[in-house]
């Protein structure tokens, strides 16, 4: 994982439940931020260690130096990949390539996708920009409707801010992702998550929907963390 605070993050969350699971965690990965630099380290001690499966968080650059070395040092394939879902986005999968293929990961949203909205959404941003939509397009999305909704509630009124707040838990709404709901405890987005795996669909990867792990939100506090 990148040695940053989303790593730090999303790495603690993944071992809370992978070690309840009754999974055991042989080594962490802090690589630097925001530059990698060279991977081979890093891919030697994997090969050395010889897990069942690796988990791994990266975005961007970072994301696309991770995975063709993961490749080009022959993990792929042998030894499975399992990511945050940011890490083989729509975004980054071209610059990865074949070297994507079979990673599985974790998202609230895939391209692919099949619910009215989303349809309609992809297709409105293919049209408007020229390319696919990502996750990140669709968290502006749904981030400008959560504040149309709001202002909605408080009939425009944003002097009380303590009220934006309290309307919250009543903005729900059919996403691009699936069903939006904030949690009224912490004030987290409850919504669905989706195994991913990355395949060729019509001679272009994507990621495919294999299973909807169903409705979760964030606790909003280190219940769910592991440090280590």
């Amino acid at each position: 994982m990148p040695d940053y605070a989303a790593g730090e993050n999303t790495i603690t969350s993944f071992a809370h439940s992978f070690v309840n699971a009754g999974g055991e965690i042989i080594g962490v990965q802090r690589t630097p931020f925001p530059n990698m630099g060279d991977p081979a380290p890093f891919m030697a001690e994997i090969a050395d260690a010889q897990p069942d499966l690796v988990y791994a968080f990266y975005s961007g650059g970072a994301a696309v130096t991770f995975v063709k070395a993961y490749a080009d040092f022959g993990l792929a394939g042998n030894i499975p990949l399992l990511s945050s879902g940011f890490m083989v986005e729509e975004d980054v999968l071209p610059a990865q390539g074949e070297a994507a293929l079979g990673v599985r990961s974790g998202l609230h949203w895939a391209l692919l996708l099949d619910n009215p909205v989303n349809k309609a959404f992809t297709a409105a941003y293919k049209e408007r920009t020229g390319r696919d939509a990502n996750v990140f397009a669709v968290q502006g999305y749904d981030t400008a409707r959560v504040i149309v909704e709001m202002l909605n509630r408080v009939e425009g009124d944003t002097s009380n801010v303590d009220k934006m707040v309290e309307v919250l838990p009543d903005i729900q709404f059919e996403s691009p992702r699936g069903p939006f709901r904030f949690d009224a405890k912490s004030q987290n987005p409850s919504q669905h998550i989706y195994l991913r795996e990355v395949r060729e669909v019509d001679g272009v990867l994507h990621n495919v929907i294999i299973e909807d792990l169903g409705e979760i939100a964030d606790p909003g506090d280190n219940s769910k963390d592991l440090q280590v």
